[in-house]
Order: structure tokens, then sequence, then C-alpha cells
């Protein structure tokens, strides 16, 4: 789970992955941000983790504001995928 800042990848993440050896592992990502889109920060996470294909991936907006629909039924679909 990670933050969308200015459309990509927070540094802290970004310094994450490039320290570890996550080779071999499985990935879904998750994102949260005020609204645009995470779909940048999805490629970046690509690119960094060296992935290719299919992800499942979960973006909410808003979520700490208030309940919303779009998001309940987000997180049901990104669920299902797992």
């Amino acid at each position: 789970m990670t933050p969308v800042w200015a459309g990509t990848v927070t540094p802290p993440l970004r310094t994450f992955i490039q320290a570890e050896d996550l080779s071999g592992k499985q990935f879904a990502f998750a994102a949260c941000s005020m609204g645009g889109s995470a779909e940048r920060t999805f490629a970046a996470l690509k690119s960094l983790l060296g992935v290719t294909g299919d992800v499942p991936a979960l973006w909410l907006v808003e979520p700490k504001q208030k309940q919303k629909p779009e998001n309940e039924k987000a997180i049901e679909e990104f669920c299902r995928k797992l």
C-alpha cells in the first residue's frame, strides 16, 4: 500500500524496493490518493520491481474521508483477483 505522491511512488517506498532483494516474489498493488489516477504509480512500481504482465491493483480515492460505494466495489474486485 502506498499513497500517491505527485502521481508516482513515494520516495521511501522507492528506496525500500531498491534496497531489498524482492526477486521471486509475487505482488499486488494498493494505492490511495485524493484524486487523479494511480496508473502512473502502478506503472512505476512494475518497472522498479521488474514485473511484467498483469498485477492485481487497488486504487482508493480519499479512503479516510468517507465510505464511498466506488471504493467498496474496488475493494471487492481486488479481493476476487487475489
